[in-house]
Protein backbone atom coordinates (compact mmCIF):
# COMPACT_ATOMS: atom_id res chain seq x y z
CA UNK A 1 0.00 0.00 0.00
CA UNK A 2 1.04 3.60 -0.96
CA UNK A 3 2.61 5.55 1.98
CA UNK A 4 0.36 8.81 2.15
CA UNK A 5 1.73 12.14 2.41
CA UNK A 6 1.79 12.46 5.67
CA UNK A 7 3.51 9.30 6.59
CA UNK A 8 6.12 10.56 4.33
CA UNK A 9 6.56 13.59 6.12
CA UNK A 10 6.90 11.76 9.62
CA UNK A 11 9.61 9.06 7.90
CA UNK A 12 11.30 12.31 6.83
CA UNK A 13 11.11 14.95 9.27
CA UNK A 14 9.97 12.52 12.74
CA UNK A 15 9.54 15.94 14.91
CA UNK A 16 8.31 17.64 12.25
CA UNK A 17 9.42 19.53 9.11
CA UNK A 18 12.31 21.68 9.35
CA UNK A 19 11.72 25.96 8.69
CA UNK A 20 14.32 26.06 5.96
CA UNK A 21 12.44 22.97 4.16
CA UNK A 22 9.12 24.38 4.88
CA UNK A 23 9.94 27.67 3.25
CA UNK A 24 11.57 25.39 0.49
CA UNK A 25 8.51 23.89 0.05
CA UNK A 26 6.23 26.58 0.09
CA UNK A 27 8.55 28.49 -2.97
CA UNK A 28 8.35 24.56 -4.87
CA UNK A 29 4.88 24.61 -4.63
CA UNK A 30 4.25 27.96 -5.55
CA UNK A 31 5.49 27.49 -8.44
CA UNK A 32 3.61 24.61 -9.11
CA UNK A 33 0.47 26.61 -8.74
CA UNK A 34 1.54 29.35 -10.79
CA UNK A 35 1.96 26.68 -13.84
CA UNK A 36 -1.15 25.26 -13.00
CA UNK A 37 -3.38 28.16 -12.82
CA UNK A 38 -1.61 29.93 -15.86
CA UNK A 39 -1.74 26.65 -18.04
CA UNK A 40 1.75 26.61 -18.71
CA UNK A 41 4.30 23.64 -18.07
CA UNK A 42 5.60 23.16 -14.64
CA UNK A 43 9.14 23.52 -15.95
CA UNK A 44 8.71 27.18 -17.26
CA UNK A 45 8.54 28.06 -13.32
CA UNK A 46 11.21 26.05 -12.06
CA UNK A 47 13.05 27.48 -9.15
CA UNK A 48 16.26 27.75 -9.57
CA UNK A 49 19.05 26.45 -6.74
CA UNK A 50 19.59 29.34 -5.17
CA UNK A 51 15.96 30.60 -4.66
CA UNK A 52 16.28 27.32 -2.15
CA UNK A 53 19.84 28.20 -0.66
CA UNK A 54 18.60 31.54 0.63
CA UNK A 55 15.51 29.49 1.98
CA UNK A 56 18.09 27.67 3.87
CA UNK A 57 17.89 24.55 2.15
CA UNK A 58 20.63 22.10 1.87
CA UNK A 59 22.55 19.73 -0.58
CA UNK A 60 21.42 17.30 1.72
CA UNK A 61 18.01 18.52 1.87
CA UNK A 62 18.08 18.04 -1.78
CA UNK A 63 19.58 14.85 -2.00
CA UNK A 64 16.68 13.00 0.18
CA UNK A 65 13.56 14.96 -1.77
CA UNK A 66 15.09 13.70 -4.87
CA UNK A 67 15.97 9.99 -3.67
CA UNK A 68 12.53 9.97 -2.40
CA UNK A 69 11.04 11.21 -5.97
CA UNK A 70 9.29 13.69 -4.32
CA UNK A 71 11.80 16.37 -6.28
CA UNK A 72 13.13 16.48 -9.99
CA UNK A 73 16.30 17.80 -10.89
CA UNK A 74 17.67 19.26 -14.37
CA UNK A 75 20.02 21.94 -15.53
CA UNK A 76 18.75 25.17 -16.98
CA UNK A 77 20.34 25.79 -20.56
CA UNK A 78 18.26 28.70 -21.75
CA UNK A 79 19.85 31.04 -24.84
CA UNK A 80 20.12 34.26 -24.13
CA UNK A 81 17.30 35.42 -26.49
CA UNK A 82 15.14 32.13 -26.22
CA UNK A 83 11.89 33.17 -25.35
CA UNK A 84 10.92 29.94 -23.52
CA UNK A 85 13.23 28.43 -20.68
CA UNK A 86 15.42 25.27 -21.81
CA UNK A 87 16.55 22.60 -19.48
CA UNK A 88 18.87 19.31 -20.06
CA UNK A 89 18.81 16.71 -17.71
CA UNK A 90 20.49 16.07 -14.72
CA UNK A 91 21.17 13.28 -11.71
CA UNK A 92 20.19 13.88 -8.38
CA UNK A 93 23.95 13.77 -6.83
CA UNK A 94 25.75 16.50 -8.61
CA UNK A 95 24.49 20.06 -8.30
CA UNK A 96 25.09 23.24 -9.93
CA UNK A 97 24.46 26.93 -10.16
CA UNK A 98 22.18 26.38 -12.88
CA UNK A 99 20.19 23.83 -11.45
CA UNK A 100 16.43 23.79 -11.11
CA UNK A 101 14.16 21.79 -9.63
CA UNK A 102 10.28 21.06 -9.67
CA UNK A 103 8.20 18.69 -7.92
CA UNK A 104 7.13 15.73 -8.40
CA UNK A 105 3.06 14.87 -8.07
CA UNK A 106 3.98 12.70 -4.56
CA UNK A 107 6.05 16.18 -3.90
CA UNK A 108 3.36 18.41 -4.59
CA UNK A 109 1.10 16.30 -1.81
CA UNK A 110 3.71 15.83 -0.04
CA UNK A 111 4.45 19.59 0.47
CA UNK A 112 0.74 20.94 1.15
CA UNK A 113 0.09 18.53 4.01
CA UNK A 114 3.22 19.78 5.43
CA UNK A 115 2.94 23.38 4.52
CA UNK A 116 -1.32 23.48 4.71
CA UNK A 117 -1.33 25.08 1.47
CA UNK A 118 -4.67 24.06 -0.32
CA UNK A 119 -5.31 23.53 -3.88
CA UNK A 120 -6.06 26.41 -6.09
CA UNK A 121 -8.98 26.20 -8.47
CA UNK A 122 -7.39 26.16 -11.97
CA UNK A 123 -9.39 28.22 -14.30
CA UNK A 124 -10.07 31.06 -17.01
CA UNK A 125 -9.88 34.36 -15.26
CA UNK A 126 -13.99 35.65 -15.43
CA UNK A 127 -14.31 38.29 -18.31
CA UNK A 128 -16.12 40.42 -15.81
CA UNK A 129 -14.51 41.98 -12.13
CA UNK A 130 -16.43 39.77 -9.33
CA UNK A 131 -18.99 42.97 -7.82
CA UNK A 132 -17.84 41.53 -4.05
CA UNK A 133 -14.61 41.49 -2.84
CA UNK A 134 -10.92 41.66 -4.00
CA UNK A 135 -9.56 40.57 -7.51
CA UNK A 136 -7.01 41.28 -9.65
CA UNK A 137 -6.50 41.83 -12.73
CA UNK A 138 -3.04 40.89 -13.90
CA UNK A 139 -3.56 42.04 -17.65
CA UNK A 140 -4.48 45.86 -16.72
CA UNK A 141 -2.31 45.62 -13.48
CA UNK A 142 -5.39 46.87 -11.17
CA UNK A 143 -6.49 45.90 -7.86
CA UNK A 144 -10.30 45.73 -7.27
CA UNK A 145 -12.42 45.58 -4.19
CA UNK A 146 -16.16 45.35 -4.32
CA UNK A 147 -16.31 45.95 -8.25
CA UNK A 148 -13.98 48.87 -8.04
CA UNK A 149 -10.27 50.07 -8.53
CA UNK A 150 -8.42 50.72 -5.36
CA UNK A 151 -4.85 50.44 -6.72
CA UNK A 152 -3.45 50.58 -10.29
CA UNK A 153 0.17 49.69 -10.93
CA UNK A 154 1.51 51.84 -13.39
CA UNK A 155 5.16 50.79 -12.96
CA UNK A 156 6.98 47.23 -12.84
CA UNK A 157 6.34 45.94 -9.20
CA UNK A 158 7.04 42.23 -9.13
CA UNK A 159 6.84 41.93 -5.25
CA UNK A 160 3.53 43.07 -4.51
CA UNK A 161 1.98 41.59 -7.82
CA UNK A 162 3.37 38.53 -6.97
CA UNK A 163 1.67 38.60 -3.48
CA UNK A 164 -1.56 39.63 -5.07
CA UNK A 165 -1.50 36.89 -7.72
CA UNK A 166 -0.79 34.16 -4.93
CA UNK A 167 -3.71 35.86 -3.20
CA UNK A 168 -5.22 34.96 -6.32
CA UNK A 169 -4.57 31.74 -6.96
CA UNK A 170 -5.93 30.55 -3.42
CA UNK A 171 -9.08 32.34 -4.64
CA UNK A 172 -8.18 35.69 -1.61
CA UNK A 173 -7.80 33.00 1.15
CA UNK A 174 -7.65 35.16 4.43
CA UNK A 175 -4.00 34.22 4.86
CA UNK A 176 -1.25 33.28 2.73
CA UNK A 177 2.63 32.98 3.40
CA UNK A 178 5.00 35.55 2.13
CA UNK A 179 5.85 34.39 -1.95
CA UNK A 180 8.59 36.45 -2.27
CA UNK A 181 12.29 34.70 -2.09
CA UNK A 182 14.49 35.36 0.96
CA UNK A 183 17.46 37.85 0.13
CA UNK A 184 20.60 36.76 1.56
CA UNK A 185 21.20 38.46 4.39
CA UNK A 186 17.78 40.38 5.02
CA UNK A 187 15.80 39.49 7.91
CA UNK A 188 12.32 37.97 6.81
CA UNK A 189 10.23 39.84 9.30
CA UNK A 190 11.92 43.28 7.88
CA UNK A 191 11.82 42.00 4.25
CA UNK A 192 7.52 41.35 4.96
CA UNK A 193 7.01 44.35 7.21
CA UNK A 194 8.64 46.43 3.65
CA UNK A 195 6.67 44.96 1.38
CA UNK A 196 3.39 45.31 3.44
CA UNK A 197 4.24 49.12 3.79
CA UNK A 198 4.67 48.78 -0.31
CA UNK A 199 0.73 46.99 -0.82
CA UNK A 200 -0.49 49.53 1.32
CA UNK A 201 0.66 52.45 -0.18
CA UNK A 202 -1.87 53.95 -2.34
CA UNK A 203 -4.38 51.49 -1.71
CA UNK A 204 -7.67 53.66 -1.39
CA UNK A 205 -9.58 54.75 2.06
CA UNK A 206 -12.41 52.32 3.24
CA UNK A 207 -11.13 49.28 0.15
CA UNK A 208 -8.93 46.89 2.06
CA UNK A 209 -5.54 46.57 3.74
CA UNK A 210 -2.79 43.94 3.71
CA UNK A 211 -1.05 43.34 7.47
CA UNK A 212 1.25 39.95 9.08
CA UNK A 213 0.15 37.32 11.34
CA UNK A 214 3.16 37.89 13.76
CA UNK A 215 5.09 35.22 12.36
CA UNK A 216 6.60 37.85 9.72
CA UNK A 217 6.17 35.19 7.05
CA UNK A 218 2.79 34.94 6.40
CA UNK A 219 0.54 37.98 4.75
CA UNK A 220 -3.34 38.73 5.42
CA UNK A 221 -5.94 40.98 4.25
CA UNK A 222 -9.28 42.39 5.90
CA UNK A 223 -11.61 45.30 4.85
CA UNK A 224 -10.93 48.45 6.37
Amino acid sequence: MPKQPLDRATELWPSGAPLPIRRGLIRLLQAHDYARVSHQDVWDFAVPIRDLSVQGMTTADFLVLIKRQLLQHCQEITPRRAKRRCFKPADGVHFHRNSCFVLTPQGVQLAREVCAIPEPVASNAPSHVPPTGPYYDSVGRTLYYNGQPVKIFRQPAPSQERVLLTFQAYQWAQKIPDPSPLQPGQNPKVQTHRLLRNLNRGLKKGSIRFGGDGSGRCIVWHPC
